[in-house]
């Protein structure tokens, strides 16, 4: 009988571990369709049968010692709609996009909220390839169309373009949401008129090495380095859109101080300044605000 017993209950941990390899929280509008093992190899059938895939292919690998989502040449829409997102990467995972070629993902179903892409609370989301993946969420007042929820963190990097297109905002930020640019292009349009209708990210933009705001000419992290605004520190319209964009594959995300602690400061963009500037700062390691 206790062998009898023991079996079972090693049957039973078997089946539990298994059913939780098996399950990848990532899901396509809503959950019409969710990355499993049993379907991984499968995904561009599956959406393509769903409806949400009209062109290219979607394929997920675990090869790496991250996951891996590669986008060729989609076009993904959202049909349902009833949990206001296209793509969402969530579960505290990370994740590596992969883009190749030029892709699409669009929210335009009509409901108050809307994200083509979410990445959810805690999780991390890398933007890699030398691809581009445009999100657009046009329907709504409150679409959003690249939303980072609670703790999460987008990172661009391997010379990808995200071209972010929300009704209310381009890329939206909860609290302790990073958006973190090493290597690449972010394009970021909304209309929110607050005046941070293209990027609102409440936990921090972070560029890397020879990362900056490229347009409009002279725009600049604002102090509190969650948004972008005019040098003079004024809201720039919500008809332009606003760049960032540079750096390297070795890129080095924020700023970086010597170990002798000179006194050298920097903007939170990672630009060296001078004694004169007001404003936040780097200095020694530590952030300070000199007036």
């Amino acid at each position: 009988m206790k062998k009898r017993l023991l079996l079972s209950i090693a049957v039973l941990m078997a089946a539990v571990i298994t059913a939780q390899a098996e399950d990848y929280p990532i899901y396509f509008d809503n959950d019409v369709v969710r990355v499993t093992d049993a379907n991984k190899d499968n995904l561009t059938t599956l959406l393509t049968d769903a409806g949400l895939l009209t062109a290219g292919t979607v394929t997920f690998s675990t090869d790496g010692s991250t996951p891996k989502l590669t986008l060729n040449g989609v076009k993904l829409k959202a049909l349902n709609g009833s949990y206001y997102t296209t793509l969402a990467i969530g579960g505290s995972m990370s994740l590596i996009l992969e883009l190749v070629g030029e892709n699409e993902i669009l929210y335009d179903v009509d409901k108050i909220w809307g994200y083509p892409l979410e990445c959810g609370d805690n999780t991390k989301v890398t933007l890699t390839g030398s691809g581009s993946l445009t999100c657009k969420a046009v329907g709504g007042i409150l679409h959003r169309a690249t939303h980072l929820k609670e703790g999460a963190t987008l990172v661009i990097d391997g010379n990808a373009t995200l071209i972010s297109i929300g009704y209310n905002q381009g890329v939206a930020g909860d609290t302790n949401a990073k958006l973190v640019i090493n290597y690449g292009t972010l394009k970021a349009s909304g209309a929110y008129d607050g005046g941070r209708g293209q990027i609102e990210v409440r936990g921090g933009i972070q560029l890397g090495e020879g990362v900056s705001v490229t347009q409009p000419a002279g725009a600049r992290i604002s102090d509190d380095g969650i948004w972008v605004l005019n040098a003079d520190g004024s809201a720039i319209p919500t008809s332009t859109e606003v760049v960032i964009t540079g750096g390297s594959p070795s890129g080095i995300v924020g700023t970086t101080v010597s170990a002798q602690h000179d006194g050298t400061r920097y903007n939170l963009q990672g630009q060296r300044v001078g004694e004169e500037y007001r404003g936040v700062v780097i200095e020694n390691g530590r952030k300070r605000v000199i007036k």
